[in-house]
């Protein structure tokens, strides 16, 4: 009999969320961080997550691997301050590893590419996108 694939979603996100708000903490702006959208109005220094992809696999011995593709995306007035805070998240998400030991999951990071725009809010944002792979463990 299989086993059922567990999503995990919901986990990837609180955990990107985590992870992201510490990395943010690094920073000398101590930016906001949220998940969705950005607050319209606040035209400050600020951080959103987003989800853009998902594929899931299973292999022998494990329930399944997840790979969500996420964006996390740095706002700020000044095209340097955005730079440099995408700069501090990409290093920090670089090297970060799961050491919770509380389940049979485990979450990996794995920055791909940046982008820097100009957003119609009259500030810069730089789009860090980055692959997290989520090993299910039997």
């Amino acid at each position: 009999m299989n086993t059922p694939i567990t999503g995990k979603l919901k986990e990837t996100m609180q955990k990107a969320y985590a992870v992201v708000s510490s990395a943010a903490t690094n920073h000398s702006t101590q930016p906001r961080v949220s998940v969705g959208a950005r607050l319209q109005g606040r035209q400050t220094t600020e951080v959103i997550i987003t989800q853009t992809a998902h594929s899931m696999r299973t292999m022998s011995g494990l329930q399944g691997i997840h790979d969500f593709t996420i964006n996390v995306i740095a706002f700020d007035k000044s095209y340097v301050t955005a730079a440099d805070l995408s700069d501090t998240l990409i290093q920090y998400l670089s090297v970060w590893e799961d050491d919770s030991g509380a389940s049979n999951t485990e979450f990996r990071f794995f920055p791909k590419s940046q982008s820097m725009y100009y957003t119609d809010e009259d500030d810069f944002a730089v789009n860090l996108s980055v692959e997290v792979t989520v090993i299910d463990k039997l």
